[in-house]
């Protein structure tokens, strides 16, 4: 009896800590990785490499997008949450395209 199976790894990131969370936003060209060492960054499939979007010095606890793809909330340990958007979003009422942080 002969098996069919075959391995293939499409995409590696290598990343310097431990992956802790990820989403894919419909606007980004990758999935978007949150870390143990508090650095929140997107991954490019076409080149395999990764860019650090922010950091914080706090673990990565959740990453969500937002329905419409544009943008991600990412949740931290001590707290705090941070909303990105990756793209101009116009339904984002009252909102800019920088970081806001929020400590609860």
């Amino acid at each position: 009896m002969s098996s069919c199976f075959h391995k293939a790894i499409c995409n590696k990131f290598i990343q310097a800590s431990s992956v802790t969370c990820l989403c894919w936003p419909s606007a980004s060209s990758g999935p978007i990785i949150g870390l143990a060492d508090g650095k929140v960054r997107a991954a490019v499939i076409k080149n395999n490499k990764a860019s650090t979007l922010y950091n914080t010095d706090s673990y990565v606890v959740a990453l969500a997008s937002n329905p419409e793809g544009t943008g991600f909330v990412s949740g931290h340990a001590d707290g705090s949450v941070v909303r990105w958007y990756l793209v101009d979003d116009p339904t984002a009422k009252g909102q800019v395209n920088f970081v806001h942080l929020y400590k609860f």
